[in-house]
C-alpha cells in the first residue's frame, strides 16, 4: 500500500516529543456521497457512491518554554497536515486497465495528502520561520501547492519576505490530488495495460516532476497593506519554462473609504492575465455603502497545459453597487454592470451596444438577517451582442433551539450566448439540507441536491457528513 511509508513517517513525527510535551488539535470529517451521473439523453451513465474521510491535525508546544511568557512568541516546532481518504464503490470496471471502460488516474481507493508540513517558528526572536513538506500557500499569485521548503524572514508587520523552492504538486503524482494545481496540467503513469488506448507515448503526459521557485513580500505600513510575488516553474524533464508569473496586491482605507487593487502579469506570454480595482464608500454609520470596481480578465494557462488549444476572449467589466437599509433588519442592493468582450484579432471586438461596451446589465437584491432566520434573494441579468444571461437566486437558513438548523438554496437561470449558441435554454438547481451540532465536538449534516439544464441533463446528489473535533 502506497500510504504505509507516509503513515509511518507521520507516526514518528507525532511521537518525536514526550507524550506530555505537545498539544494536539484534531478535526475529522467523514462523509458519504451518493449521486448518479446522468447524460443529456436522460440515461444514467454511472452511479457513484463515495465514502470519504478528511483528517486535519496540528501538533505544537513541542519545545519546552517558560510558563511566565506568551507561548505564541516562543520558539516552537509545529507539525500540521490535512489528509483525505476515500473509497468509491461506483467506479467498477473504470479503474481496471484491462477493461474497455478504463479511465486514467481513476482509482477506487486513494489517500490524498492535501498538506503535510514540519515548521520551526519564532526563531531569532520571531524574525525567522522555516517550513518543509507539502506546503499550501496563497497570496498575490493565488492558491498554490508545492513539495519543498519555505523560509520567512520578518521585520515587525512592515515586511515578511518569503522564499520557496521545490517540486510543484500536480495531479497524478503520488499522494497528489491538489485542488491548487494549474488547470490542464496532469501527470500519470502511462505504463499500464490500458494506457495504449490514449495515443502514442510521445503524445501523453507522463510522470514528470516540475521544479519551481517563488519569492514574495507582504506587510502593512500604516493603513496600507501590500503583497508582491514572482513565481517561475520549469517543465518536467528540463524542457524550458512552464510558468513565469508576477503579481501584486494593495489595500487600504482612510475614514469611510476603503480600496483594493491587484494585477497579475503572465511574463511567459507577455500578457496581463487579470487586474482589479475597487473602491467602497461607507457613510451614515456604514448603513449605506457605494462600491465601484473595474475588472479585466484574460484567460491564460500554464505553458504545459492542454487548454492552450482552446480559443478564449478577454473582457473588461465595470460594476457599480449601492447597498442601503429598508426597514428593520431588511436591506436592499442594486447594481449596474457594463462589459466589453474582446474577440480574436481576426474578428475584432463584439459589436458595442453602449459606448465601447458590448453588454449591459444589472440587478437587485434583498437581505434579511434576524437572530434565527436569514434569507437572501437576488436577481441579475446581462444582455448584449456577446452575452445573454439572467438568473434568480433564493437562499435561506433557520436555526432552531438545541443547535438544529435547516437551509435551502434555489436558482433559476437562462442563457443564450455565443459560446453555448447550440444549447441555450433555461436551467435550475436546488439544495435542501439540515445540520445538528450534537455536542461542541460532534456535528452532523445532511443535504440533497438537484440540478438540470439542456447542456448537462439532470443530476441528483445526496450527502451526509459527520464532523468530530478534539483538543488533546
Amino acid at each position: 500500500m502506497r500510504s504505509a511509508p507516509l503513515l509511518s513517517a507521520l507516526l514518528l513525527l507525532a511521537t518525536a516529543a514526550p507524550a506530555a510535551a505537545f498539544r494536539a488539535d484534531l478535526d475529522a470529517r467523514t462523509s458519504a456521497w451518493l449521486y448518479p451521473i446522468v447524460g443529456r439523453d436522460g440515461l444514467v451513465v454511472s452511479d457513484e457512491f463515495l465514502l470519504q474521510s478528511h483528517l486535519r491535525f496540528r501538533l505544537d508546544d513541542m519545545v519546552p518554554y517558560d510558563t511566565s511568557t506568551d507561548p505564541m512568541n516562543e520558539p516552537d516546532v509545529v507539525v500540521a497536515g490535512s489528509l483525505r481518504w476515500f473509497y468509491d464503490f461506483g467506479v467498477g470496471d473504470a479503474s481496471d486497465p484491462s477493461n474497455a471502460a478504463f479511465v486514467p488516474m481513476l482509482d477506487s481507493t486513494m489517500l490524498d495528502v492535501l498538506s503535510l508540513t514540519v515548521e520551526a517558528v519564532n526563531l531569532l526572536g520571531g524574525a525567522l520561520d522555516a517550513r518543509a513538506g507539502r506546503i499550501v500557500h496563497t497570496g498575490a499569485l493565488g492558491w498554490r501547492s508545492d513539495d519543498g521548503a519555505q523560509v520567512v524572514a520578518s521585520y515587525d508587520n512592515w515586511v515578511h519576505l518569503r522564499l520557496l523552492g521545490g517540486i510543484e504538486n500536480l495531479h497524478g503524482l503520488w499522494f497528489s490530488a491538489s485542488p491548487f494545481a494549474p488547470e490542464g496540467v496532469q501527470r500519470w503513469d502511462d505504463t499500464g495495460t490500458g494506457a495504449d488506448r490514449y495515443g502514442d507515448r510521445e503524445d501523453r503526459r507522463t510522470l514528470e516532476y516540475r521544479p519551481t521557485f517563488q519569492a514574495s513580500a507582504d506587510g502593512r505600513i500604516g493603513p496600507v497593506g501590500y503583497d508582491v510575488g514572482y513565481r517561475h516553474t520549469w517543465k518536467g524533464g528540463g524542457d524550458g519554462t512552464a510558468e513565469s508569473t508576477l503579481g501584486a496586491e494593495i489595500d487600504g482605507g482612510y475614514g469611510p473609504f476603503s480600496g483594493f487593487g491587484s494585477v497579475r502579469l503572465d511574463v511567459a506570454t507577455a500578457t496581463v492575465a487579470d487586474a482589479l480595482i475597487e473602491g467602497v464608500l461607507a457613510f451614515a454609520g456604514g448603513r449605506h455603502r457605494v462600491a465601484l470596481d473595474y475588472e479585466y480578465f484574460q484567460p491564460t494557462f500554464d505553458l504545459d497545459s492542454v487548454f492552450w488549444v482552446f480559443a478564449s476572449d478577454p473582457f473588461h467589466e465595470v460594476n457599480a453597487t449601492y447597498g442601503f437599509p429598508l426597514f428593520g433588519p431588511l436591506r436592499g442592493r442594486v447594481w449596474a454592470s457594463v462589459r466589453r468582450v474582446q474577440e480574436g484579432e481576426a474578428t475584432g471586438d463584439a459589436e458595442p451596444v453602449l459606448g465601447p461596451f458590448s453588454d449591459v446589465g444589472g440587478g437587485l437584491g434583498l437581505d434579511l438577517r434576524m437572530s434565527r432566520f436569514t434569507t437572501s434573494a437576488k436577481w441579475k441579468f446581462l444582455r448584449g451582442t456577446a452575452t445573454s444571461l439572467a438568473a434568480f437566486d433564493l437562499t435561506g437558513r433557520y436555526r432552531f433551539e438545541h443547535d438544529w438548523s435547516v437551509y435551502g438554496v434555489a436558482s433559476v437561470w437562462q442563457y443564450e450566448d455565443r459560446p453555448r449558441a447550440d444549447d441555450h435554454g433555461v436551467g435550475g438547481a436546488g439544495r435542501l439540507g439540515a445540520s445538528w451540532q450534537v455536542i461542541p465536538e460532534l456535528g452532523l449534516d445532511g443535504e440533497f441536491q438537484v440540478a438540470g439544464d439542456p447542456r448537462e441533463g439532470t443530476t441528483f446528489a445526496g450527502f451526509v457528513w459527520v464532523d468530530l473535533g478534539v483538543v488533546l
